[in-house]
């Protein structure tokens, strides 16, 4: 219970202050802890970001399985991802604490082990849309693996470069990033 409100706590603290304006102090006064209980949780703030982004990412995960199915071809469904992205990253409150954090990997093999796990639940999407589409005879690949390793890195540099833009641009600046993507195959 104490370990939930600490976590919600911290997340409000990093989308309204980003990651490093925000202290282990600040996270016990705003979630009314101690820091002893807080270090007993979690060792540092490094690893209390790590467990907010796990948990949003396995929510982005779980809903977009979920829209997934309402759509019937690999084709289909690899527009609607586009779609899916697009949305979600404009309005993801943690984009910019998650941009300070993600600058840190070169900081720690074990930040950059574990947001390298996070990473690979989004391309693991991109490589089950590639299987299916192949399955399906809508194309063909020689490498699932790598061109969804490619694919999920192409829609990030979309992220990175469209986090200003309209949602409808960035909506059809990530359609055509899947049409880049048919077309390669």
């Amino acid at each position: 219970m104490k370990e939930k409100i600490i976590i919600e706590s911290a997340k409000q603290l990093f989308i309204e202050k980003g990651y490093k304006e925000t202290s282990m102090n600040d996270i016990v006064k705003a979630s009314n802890s101690s820091k002893g209980n807080l270090y007993h949780h979690f060792k540092n703030k490094d690893a209390l970001f790590l467990r907010i982004l796990k948990e949003d990412n396995q929510l982005w995960s779980d809903e977009w399985h979920k829209e997934e199915q309402n759509y019937t071809t690999a084709k289909e469904k690899l527009f609607a991802f586009a779609d899916y992205n697009a949305k979600k990253d404009a309005y993801d409150p943690l984009r910019v604490a998650a941009g300070e954090f993600y600058a840190r990997m070169a900081v720690s093999k074990e930040i950059y082990d574990q947001v390298i796990e996070i990473n690979d639940q989004y391309n693991r999407c991109f490589e089950d849309l590639l299987r299916l589409g192949h399955e399906q005879g809508e194309w063909t690949m020689e490498d699932p693996a790598e061109i969804s390793f490619l694919a999920g890195a192409f829609f990030t540099g979309v992220e990175i470069y469209m986090s200003e833009e309209s949602i409808e641009d960035r909506i059809k600046t990530y359609r055509k990033a899947a049409s880049l993507i048919l077309r390669s195959l």
